[in-house]
């Protein structure tokens, strides 16, 4: 395209071609610069204009004996969990230009120049919501942070290697992503130097795996966190975007363009996602002297009503299915540590612990959050009522 010298020529034929042209450029560049964009679930169903996007999630299948199906006369059906992802955040990229601006590098030249700055700004709005949302809905493992940066990785990638519920039985390095800040990241490249380690080449400005586990460096990762461990899959976070356009200021010699997009994230599976928290100094807990403990945020025990929990319950599994026929069920859940809050919620309704919730036909979401210090654990279950 021919350089444009006037503003007046982004309301015609030409300047709409040349800004959809330049929208396309800047939502390929986002696409492919933003850290998360391999960590991203991609199985939404749905029309994002709408307002909200499902994704669902497969419980594992339970093997039964031959003949099961033949004598029941059906096969079990298929359980998910749908999570929905509101497309709850709007933003828009306004900017005034002058015509006195467009001396120099032309429209084209400038607007070139600024969408570069578009994509950055973008990139750093949807990856920081994108890690913040990890880090507040996941897994903590308490780890020694002042020890050697190599126990650290492989006792937290251990800890999703045998993560085991209704929904997953271990998962598979190939499948994790290590998302650190710079300090850890450069912790790792130390680490790396001082090991006999001759297919590593830490003298090159990117490392891609740890112990069979892709590293990625990241900026936006929130205040406190050092480092995320997560699968594939576990946020969603759809982005739609209109075409930028142009429109004539009134009474001026000024042109807005115009880039508006819409995004929301949410976090699909929890249960895979980790974050390291620092054991605190003390011998409560443990034998002998300098002992380490931390606040704890699990459940000792759970009981919904007299119903079995598949899996069975295990304070470090925090996903389960459960079936029932009755309207109602008492809910108990039981702290390991007495300081500890619960906060019992069916779909969006408060359940007071030890009392009953209401059950509607199908699928319900009873979610239970422990907190205790600065320490979170969420427990999910599903309860579908026939």
């Amino acid at each position: 395209m021919a350089r444009i010298n006037a503003l007046s020529i982004l309301l015609e034929d030409e300047g709409k071609a040349y800004l959809l042209e330049l929208y396309n450029k800047v939502i390929d560049n986002v696409s492919k610069s933003l850290v998360s964009t391999g960590l991203k679930n991609m199985d939404l169903s749905g029309d994002p204009t709408s307002g909200s996007l499902e994704v669902k999630r497969f419980a594992n299948a339970t093997p039964q004996d031959y003949g099961t199906a033949r004598t029941a006369g059906k096969g079990a059906a298929v359980k998910t969990k749908p999570v929905v992802v509101v497309i709850d955040q709007d933003k828009e990229i306004v900017e005034e230009i002058e015509e006195k601006d467009i001396r120099l590098f032309g429209v084209d030249g400038l607007l070139d120049r600024r969408s570069v700055n578009h994509v950055q700004r973008m990139l750093a709005a949807l990856d920081r919501d994108f890690f913040t949302a990890a880090y507040n809905d996941c897994t903590s493992v308490t780890l020694d942070l002042d020890g050697a940066i190599e126990d650290q990785l492989e006792t937290i990638i251990q800890a999703c290697e045998n993560t085991q519920n209704a929904y997953v039985d271990g998962v598979d390095r190939s499948l994790m992503r290590l998302v650190l800040n710079t300090d850890y990241y450069g912790r790792i490249r130390t680490a790396l130097d001082k090991m006999t380690r001759p297919n590593v080449d830490t003298t090159v400005e990117e490392f891609y795996s740890w112990h069979g586990v892709e590293v990625k460096s990241c900026i936006h990762l929130p205040a406190g966190c050092t480092y995320l461990l997560m699968v594939q899959g576990a946020v969603a976070q759809p982005v739609y975007a209109n075409p930028y356009k142009a429109e004539k200021i009134p009474l001026s010699d000024s042109y807005a363009v115009e880039l508006f997009y819409h995004y929301g994230t949410k976090v699909v599976t929890p249960d895979l996602i980790f974050r390291p928290v620092a054991a605190s100094s003390g011998s409560s807990g443990s034998s002998g002297s300098g002992g380490t403990s931390t606040a704890s945020a699990r459940l000792s025990a759970l009981t919904i009503g007299n119903l079995s929990l598949s899996p069975t319950f295990n304070a470090d599994t925090t996903t389960y299915a459960v079936s029932t026929t009755n309207s109602t069920n008492t809910i108990t859940a039981t702290a390991e540590d007495s300081g500890a809050t619960i906060t019992i919620k069916n779909g969006t309704t408060t359940v007071a612990n030890g009392s009953a919730a209401t059950w509607e036909a199908g699928e319900n979401t009873l979610t239970i959050t422990v907190a205790n210090g600065g320490n979170t654990r969420t427990y999910t279950i599903t309860v579908t009522k026939s």
